[in-house]
């Protein structure tokens, strides 16, 4: 339900937010929105952009910007990819995914479409447009915050609701701006293990980054990403510069532990 390959063919209004989460705010909301995603895995510290169509999704955001609360920054929405089922044919399988199979589903089943792990988000940007057939439709870009765990849907209408467990804190740096990541010392300081394994990452990504990225200044920007990042965000964020494959972005979003992740 959560697609980029399309445009709404009239897009107008679009909103920019450059509010930052309040640094003393550590805890997800015990209940997040849900945006499905299909085939796509979205990383804390990476971004992404998005066109929603689904009446569904298209009633979260508005929710969301009734909220008042994304300006500011402080509103998350949870983004989690729906699992691929290889018992469907290509055509069952895109219903699925836009929730035009589910006729009288539970919010139980429906659950059992989605990951268990998926990424808190903030809202960056906004754009309000017109899909196919007049239907209103958003194209969002979203910025991963921190993972979290979906313990169950709550609610299916008029959007998906569901109650979620933070298996680790909000960051308060930002892709949204210019100047150096903020660092966790009591995430590092803590663990010496974590801050050697750190420590040699941040090298062998370096020397990865100036073989894999031929343009300088993404190359130079992504460098000093990752020399100022904490270390628990070291693995999410060599990985969304450099892998599209929808396995492995799972795979280590699934992994709550930083070692195992780097």
């Amino acid at each position: 339900r959560a697609t980029s390959p399309a445009s709404p063919s009239h897009v107008a209004d679009t909103m920019s937010f450059a509010g930052e989460p309040n640094p003393a705010e550590q805890a997800l909301s015990p209940t997040l929105g849900i945006l499905p995603l299909k085939d796509r895995v979205l990383l804390p510290w990476s971004a992404m952009k998005l066109v929603l169509t689904h009446p569904r999704d298209v009633a979260l955001v508005d929710h969301a910007l009734s909220s008042g609360n994304v300006a500011s920054g402080t509103l998350l929405v949870g983004v989690v990819p729906l699992r691929r089922d290889p018992e469907l044919d290509a055509e069952s399988a895109a219903a699925a995914a836009a929730g035009e199979d589910h006729g009288g589903s539970s919010a139980a089943e429906l659950r059992e479409r989605l990951h268990d792990v998926g990424v808190a988000a903030r809202i960056v940007q906004v754009a309000r447009g017109v899909g196919s057939g007049g239907a209103r439709a958003y194209t969002l870009l979203l910025e991963g915050r921190c993972r979290f765990e979906l313990s169950r849907l709550i609610s299916d209408d008029p959007f998906l609701l569901a109650a979620v467990t933070q298996p680790e804190s909000l960051s308060v740096g930002s892709l949204a701006t210019s100047g150096a990541l903020s660092s966790d010392a009591e995430v590092a300081g803590a663990d010496v293990e974590l801050a050697s394994m750190a420590a040699s990452f941040k090298r062998r990504a370096v020397e990865l980054v100036d073989k894999l990225e031929p343009r300088k200044a993404h190359a130079r920007r992504l460098k000093a990403m990752l020399e100022s990042a904490p270390a628990h965000r070291l693995a999410d964020l060599f990985v969304a510069a450099f892998e599209d494959s929808f396995e492995a972005r799972l795979e280590l979003l699934a992994l709550a532990c930083p070692k195992r992740r780097m």
